[in-house]
């Protein structure tokens, strides 16, 4: 069964007012809203559903459209670097991860700070599927009021009693599927232990 949409743990912030009018007007106001759930579409940003301060609730906000405070609103490949891989989504907000500290690299290469928020994940596509495109989004709070979308491998963490080391960022995709069950013969026999 595919999960097109998907609630996720739910926060306050803004939303750019333009995306509530079509990008034709509304430029630099916002509206408070609450962010409350997620829609994943197969080749399209992930879209938020939020429910603004005078009870109108709305579906098909990009990350781009929110933001903590008032700032320049970036494009949408510098805070997210990947579309939706399919419809079924799932979101986990990490116990260990809860509002650590982290840097990004956007596509530009300039590095951002932020704190981590949720994960977003999918499953059953081509994509999520082959071990090399495997990709999650994590939601990051971002220090200039914006929040992004990134992938593992574009996010250093910064856990103060664990995270010491300078890192060596020469790692390779993995392009395994491990799998015990392929790895040695099993018993065919009616042995009880095997």
């Amino acid at each position: 069964m595919a999960y097109l949409n998907v609630s996720i743990p739910e926060f306050y912030c803004l939303a750019r007012k333009e995306f509530f009018y079509n990008l034709e007007k509304g430029f630099g106001e916002y509206e408070e809203v609450m962010v409350f759930g997620a829609r994943s579409r197969p080749g399209r940003a992930l879209e938020f559903h939020v429910m603004t301060d005078a009870g109108m609730q709305f579906l098909g906000l990009p990350v781009h459209a929110l933001c903590w405070k008032p700032c320049e609103a970036p494009r949408l490949l510098s805070v997210a670097l990947w579309d939706c891989f399919g419809t079924d989504i799932g979101v986990t907000k990490f116990d260990y991860l809860e509002d650590l500290r982290v840097s990004f690299r956007s596509e530009d290469k300039t590095t951002h700070k932020g704190n981590y928020m949720m994960t977003f994940d999918w499953t059953d596509n081509a994509f999520s599927d082959e071990p090399s495109q495997r990709k999650n989004a994590h939601l990051i709070k971002v220090d200039n009021g914006t929040f992004a979308l990134q992938p593992n491998n574009r996010i250093l963490w910064k856990e103060a009693s664990f995270t010491i080391k300078k890192p060596v960022l020469d790692w390779k995709v993995n392009t395994h599927v491990f799998s015990s069950e392929n790895d040695i013969e099993r018993s065919k026999g009616d042995e009880f232990f095997y």
